[in-house]
């Protein structure tokens, strides 16, 4: 897999993750941001092109680009957890449900906001709250 570069996605805010964002079997590295930016260096390129711009697009490596789940998210009795593209960027957003019918929606489009309100609309993911 890749190195990570000294100083690379260490700023506040910032979500770093290993995988193989184009199936080559090697791991890649990518970072997020809480403001919606995108960074990638893939093993596919000899892990030559660090990327310090933060504009690589979704499209790239949707697994690394979506949202995580953050810790004790949607793990309560009734509970549904899915991961799913609600918002037709490409990247995975994360829906909760349960059973007394509230809903709960991480969209990568508002840069992975957390949100433990539990009154999401349906419309906001009808994929994922149906």
């Amino acid at each position: 897999g890749c190195p990570r570069p000294n100083g690379w996605c260490i700023h506040e805010g910032s979500v770093f993750r290993q995988l193989d964002c184009d199936g080559d079997g090697a791991l890649d590295l990518t970072c997020t941001d809480n403001v919606g930016r995108h960074w990638a260096i893939l093993s596919k390129n000899g892990c030559a092109d660090e990327d310090w711009a933060g504009a690589r697009p979704v499209n790239v490596c949707p697994a690394g680009f979506g949202c995580p789940r953050p810790k004790g998210w949607c793990v309560h009795e009734g509970s549904v957890f899915r991961q799913l593209d609600c918002d037709g960027d490409g990247a995975l957003d994360l829906t909760c449900t349960d059973n007394i019918g509230r809903h709960w929606a991480i969209l990568s489009k508002n840069g992975c906001a957390e949100d433990w309100a539990g009154v999401r609309p349906v419309n906001v993911c009808p994929a994922g709250f149906g």
